[in-house]
Order: C-alpha cells, then structure tokens, then sequence
C-alpha cells in the first residue's frame, strides 16, 4: 500500500480514513513502536563536524537522522586506500551515502560503505557520510543501528596485492588495463609501461559496455579503450563497476594520454542502466544513466519511475545534456487516461502496476513540470479526507525527494518548482485568450462543453467560460453524442453513469468504469468476481451487450475491439453491433478500424511484438511484419522497421521509406517527422515542406501544429509560418476550435 497516510495531518488521525489509500493508519502498538525507535535513532540536528580519520584508529559514531558526517585524512600520491563503514551488523542500514572526494572536491566514490581508490595527488581528502532524513514504514519494524565505525587503511600501491583471479584485460599504447574478479567481487589496475599506476577494489569491474563474459554487452565501440569520449582530442578510458545484479553501478572515466587522470566518477544506482551513444551526430559520446531518486520512494510492491539522463562532457565535467533531454509533451488524452487509471484505484497499489506518480516524474524530467502538476490535479485520488491539506503534503515531500537527485542543481532549470501549481486556459485560433488561466486541470472542449475541477469536485463550463453544470462530480469525461460520463461517490466507491447537457443524470451511476458513447453505444464495467468485465448499453442505459469481455473498445466504423481471458493472457477480437464475435480473439493487441483496416500484433517469443493490417472480415490483408504500427490516415499508415519509420498505403507497399527516428500519422496533409533530434513536417510524397528545426512540436489539428521556439510553445500554419508567436509556459493541441494552454506562478 502507498504511504498517502502519511499525507494526513496528524491531529486528523481519528477521522474516517480514505477509503483505498489510508487502510492501514497505524495502530495503538504501531504508535508505539514509532515512538521506541525515536528514543534509540535521534532525529534532531547536529552540527556538521570535520574529525581527523587516521590509519592509527577507526571513528565510531552515534547516527543521527539527516545528519552529515564529514572526515579529512591526508594522503601522498600514489597510495592505495580502502575506507570500511561497519554498522555492526543491523536488520535496517540507516546509511544512506558514502562520498569520497579528491583534494579539489571531486568526487572519487559514491557507495553503500566501502570506498576502494588510488591517490593521485598528496593533499586533504574527504569522507561524507550522511543518514537517512528519515526512516519509511517498513523500517521502522525493524531493529535499526544506533551507530557505526568508519575505518581508514593505506599501502604502497606496489606492495598491495590482488586476490581474484584475471578475467580480461584491454591495451592502448603502453597503457594496460586488467581486470580481475570472482562472483560479485573482483579488482582492476592500470599499468603504464608495465608499471602499476592505478588499483582498485570493490565489485565486477569491466572497460566500456563490454562486460567480460557478456557476449550481449559486447556490441557497442564507442568506448573502447582509447577512444576520446570528452572532444579534448586525449585517449580516454571508461570503466564500469557494479556491486550486484541491478545495483549499484558506477561509471568512472580517465584520461591515458601521456599524464594519468581521473576525469570522472559517475554513481548510477539502484535497478541500474547505462549507455554510451552519439545522440546528436556530433562525433562526441552522450551518456545515458538512470537516476534512482525515486526508485523506493512510498513504494512496496509496484514498479517505481527511474528516468534516465543524458550526460556530455564540458567545461572539465560530465553535465547534463538538457537539450537531448527535453521531449515533447504527451497526447492530452493519453495524458488524462493515465491520470484516471491513477485516480480510479485511489493509489492502492494492488491495482496498479507502476506508482501513481510515475508520469509526474517523468514529464518533470523531460521539461514539463507544468503537465507534472496538472497531472496530480488530475490523479489525485477524489476521496482523500483533507484532501487540500495531503496534496500540499505529498507536492512537499515530492519536491524535497526531487532535491535529492544528483542531477538537480542542473535538472531544475528545466523543471520550474518553486511554486508547482499551474493554472489552465483557453486560446481561439486567434491566439486570443478566451479564458484567462484559472483551473488546475486541462482538458478539450466537447460539444461546446469541457470538464473542469474546482474545489475537488468536476462540474463544466461552456467556451465563454461560464460555469454550466455545477461542480458536484467524483469524475467527469468530454461529451460524446450529447452524453458524458460522471462518476458520483456511492458508500466507499465511485460508481459511473452518464449525464445530458444541462447536468442530467440520464443513465444513473451504477458502473465500476464507463466510457463515452460512439456510434450509440458505450462500453461499461461491472465487477464480477473481483474482475471488471464489460458490456455495452444504448442511450437509454439499456444493456444490449452483456457483460462479458475483460477489456472493450469504443465502436469504429461499425466493430469494437473486444479482449477476452484466454489461458490467462488477453486475446483481442472484433465484435458488430448485435454482439455477434465477427473476428474471434487471437491477437495481443488490436487496434479500432480505420479507413476499412485495423492494426493488430502478435507477441513473439523474445517478448516483441510483430504487426500487421486485418480487414472486416478479419482477412490479414498486409502480414504482420512490422516493429509498430499506427491506424491509416488520409491513406497512409505509419510503421516501424529496423528502428526505423516510415509509411505504407493500403496495399502494404512502403512509399516513404524508412527513415525518420520518430514519426505521426498524416493530419490536414502533412505528417510530423524526428530528423537528427529536431521535428518537421513532409507531406504525402515524402517532401519536407518544413525543414526540421523544432526541438518540439506536435501534429496538425485544426490546421495549426503546436511547436516549440526558445523554451515557449506556439503555433504554426502548414506554410511553417508562426501565426500565434512562442509565449505559453505549456500548450496543447487545438481541439474544435481551442487550445489549453498552462501559465505557471512564477
């Protein structure tokens, strides 16, 4: 279960607790447990200290929550060190760094409570240990440690010997690199001229991407020994370690041209990833690492977001490459899908996969904080109590976890944080605002009518603004063909029905989910057995398709996508009008008609998928053949293959080959392309008619594209001429006439 309870002010304990998220507020014994473990681990602050760390004798020290403790040793050049951290043994470690800096302050380890290296310099180096701010509900259950001893030990770099077997090594000129290793333990040193230069110890070491033993690792050169990964024309050589299966790694990065130098030390982390690619066709190596800021943050039992983050050399140091980092924004509405299947499981993580703040990360990280805050409006579960008072409380301590990366100095820049609420409007075609920016949610314009929070509770409003349909709903959907869907807080639930224009309730709630009408029908959940399974009713309510399927798609042009349990996997088929099966399941996934053809993919045993086009009949009329593939548009598909796309007629042939890194389907006549990182537009030919050149930027609706121009969003006509110049913090797409745009509180 998330920790949203922690979210609840404490003097509210006694009050009804939210009915899926809060289960599970502590308990008298809980209480005290909490309290016993305050009095062993003191929290209040101390102040920060510098102590003397000498071979002679080992420093043992009391921990404190949240608290530093900084050591200075002295070292000649060329000794090898090893610093030990011992917490005699605890069920619950309350380290949560060791840092090891040079006397220029740049970091040499960053690990879990050995540190391994050989000293360049003479000079002042340091150790930081830093605890835990504070202890999660799984551990304070747990006995944890009261205190710990930290031990420094020097030799001669040339007296030390290497107890793992040799497993590799690598040259380049008079410079040898050897590894050594045995299970998760092992060594690596650096000879010149066959003199031993460098030696360090700790977990598997290898050169590059090319683990030893790893035939899978072993296809990237772009860091071989010797290759020049900083642009300073210097060989180079970059070394990984990793200290278990997933975790910890680190990528350390030296120069070996005629002088030795450590140019950097790179801690990757938990469910570690890294790469080496040139992104941006510069010549130069771009590294991608994971960033495990979030990676066990309120979490238990579901994935948690670990967002990558791309790193180049400058300025003498690895710093973020903000420019390869930034991606467009998401599809509104696959945005609010998201969204609802957070809200809907009212953050109870036995009904998600992944954290319910997963896409606020990651819009954050690739510049999008605005989306990120609009996203938790959006998310937040309906039935909090003091509901305004723990979303305040989460954004705080989200803020404060985010601070935590060690990527934020640069990240923020990106991410404006110091006040996250934003507020949404509306621009015309014009650019004329229509609403001034008041709402915390973004959602389009429907029949003239458009959803919008206030006070925790959806009502709508029409173009002009004006309030319609008072705020009084759980949830709240876009009107289709004169109806919308609503949800309404029954006992412990939301159930859902749908509403008319004037804020009706014409099909009264009583469906665990429920989706828009299309083509007179809509597809609505019940649970069954602890399962959600659909049907589809008419305008009336009336059930004209029991419930039956456990996943059902809106109806397209006559047939719905349809997905039934089959040896517990989903298969997916096509069902008419009457419920008659016309195609029966069989594929993994199926996507709605379009244009008379239906894309649809097979699972592979290597877990990809293979795509394909199917007709009414369910005849496969262009072979599953595909890497991806999109719906027909304006006669054309988009398809992936080799990692590349391009687009496809009705008949299957390629008529633009493939060759764009990303790429839509064609809308008003043009379609979105990705040439080396910057977006522009062909048309049906295969033309670019604007060159690339934005580093964001959406698809024609409307017939105005949404781009991207010096850290603002715009609009441009087909022409590539801007007719609404850059100024919004954040935009969407135009919808039948308008544009949500987000104003941040600067």
């Amino acid at each position: 279960m998330f920790n949203l309870y922690l979210y609840l002010k404490q003097e509210n304990l006694s009050s009804k607790p939210y009915k899926k998220a809060c289960l599970g507020l502590f308990t008298l014994s809980m209480f005290g447990i909490f309290l016993l473990l305050l009095v062993i681990v003191p929290t209040q602050k101390a102040n920060s200290q510098n102590l003397e760390l000498t071979t002679a004798k080992p420093i043992t020290q009391k921990w404190l929550l949240g608290k530093t403790y900084t050591y200075q040793f002295s070292l000649s050049a060329s000794q090898y060190v090893e610093i030990e951290l011992d917490e005699k043994n605890p069920d619950e470690t309350l380290l949560e760094t060791m840092k090891v800096t040079d006397p220029d302050g740049k970091l040499i380890a960053d690990t879990d409570g050995f540190a391994s290296f050989t000293s360049e310099k003479a000079g002042n180096y340091k150790v930081e240990i830093k605890a835990k701010d504070e202890m999660d509900e799984s551990e304070k259950s747990k006995k944890s440690s009261t205190e710990y001893t930290v031990k420094l030990s020097t030799s001669e770099l040339s007296t030390v010997k290497m107890e793992y077997p040799l497993v590799g090594k690598k040259t380049f000129q008079d410079y040898e690199a050897r590894f050594y290793g045995k299970d998760d333990e092992g060594g690596f040193e650096l000879l010149k001229s066959n003199s031993r230069i460098y030696l360090q110890k700790g977990g598997r070491f290898w050169v590059g991407e090319e683990e030893f033993n790893n035939e899978e690792a072993k296809e990237n050169n772009l860091v071989d020994m010797g290759r020049d990964i900083t642009g300073d024309k210097e060989p180079d050589l970059v070394v990984q370690e990793a200290t278990g299966e997933d975790c910890c790694r680190t990528v350390y990065v030296y120069q070996i041209s005629k002088e030795f130098k450590r140019l950097a030390t790179i801690y990757v982390g938990d469910q570690a990833e890294v790469s080496f690619e040139d992104l941006n066709g510069d010549g130069l190596v771009d590294l991608s690492v994971t960033d495990d800021t979030f990676s066990s943050w309120q979490v238990e039992e579901v994935s948690a977001p670990v967002p990558s983050v791309i790193l180049n050399f400058r300025d003498g140091s690895f710093h973020l490459a903000l420019d390869l980092m930034r991606e467009s924004a998401p599809n509104l509405a696959d945005l609010k899908a998201e969204a609802d299947k957070a809200r809907d499981s009212g953050w109870d993580e036995s009904l998600l996969e992944e954290a319910p703040w997963t896409q606020m990360v990651y819009l954050v990280y690739s510049g999008h904080p605005g989306l990120a805050w609009t996203f938790l409006e959006m998310a937040w579960p309906s039935a909090v109590e003091n509901s305004d008072v723990a979303k305040a409380d989460f954004l705080a301590d989200f803020q404060k976890q985010l601070a935590k990366s060690p990527y934020w100095s640069e990240l923020k820049t990106i991410s404006i944080l110091s006040k996250p609420p934003v507020r949404v409007g509306y621009i015309d075609k014009t650019g004329q605002t229509t609403i001034e920016p008041q709402y915390k949610t973004i959602t389009e314009f429907d029949e003239e009518l458009a959803p919008i929070l206030l006070d925790g509770k959806y009502g709508y409003i029409n173009t002009s603004g004006k309030l319609v349909i008072k705020p009084q709903f759980a949830d709240a959907g876009n009107f289709s063909e004169g109806l919308a869907v609503v949800g309404v807080e029954v006992k412990d639930n939301v159930l859902y029905g749908y509403i008319d224009k004037t804020g009706n309730i014409v099909i009264k709630p009583q469906f665990a989910d429920a989706k828009a009408f299309s083509e007179g029908l809509a597809a609505v959940g019940n649970m069954v057995k602890d399962n959600i399974l659909y049907g589809y009713i008419d305008k009336t309510g009336k059930i004209l398709i029991k419930a039956q399927f456990v996943d059902a798609e809106n109806f397209s042009e006559g047939l719905a996508a349809i997905g039934v349990e089959e040896k517990e996997t989903t298969q997916y088929g096509y069902i008419d009008k009457s419920g008659k099966v016309i195609i029966k399941p069989q594929y993994d996934e199926a996507k709605n008609f379009s244009e008379g053809l239906a894309a649809v993919g097979l699972e592979e045993e290597d877990e990809t998928y293979s795509y394909g086009y199917i007709d009414k009949t369910g005849k496969a009329v262009i072979k599953l053949q595909y890497d991806e593939a999109e719906n027909f548009s304006e006669g054309l598909a988009v398809v992936q293959i080799e990692g590349k796309y391009g687009f496809i007629d009705k008949t299957g042939k390629l008529v633009i080959t493939n060759q764009y890194e990303e790429a839509e389907t064609f809308a008003n006549g043009l379609a979105l392309v990705l040439v080396k990182d910057k977006y522009g537009y062909i048309d049906k030919t295969g033309k670019l008619v604007i060159d690339p050149q934005y580093v964001e930027a959406k698809s024609f609706v409307d017939e105005l594209a949404l781009v991207k121009v010096k850290d603002k969003y715009g609009y441009i006509d087909k022409t590539g001429k801007t007719v609404i110049k850059p100024q919004f913090d954040e935009a969407c797409d135009f919808h039948k006439g308008f544009a949500p745009i987000l104003s941040y509180n600067h």
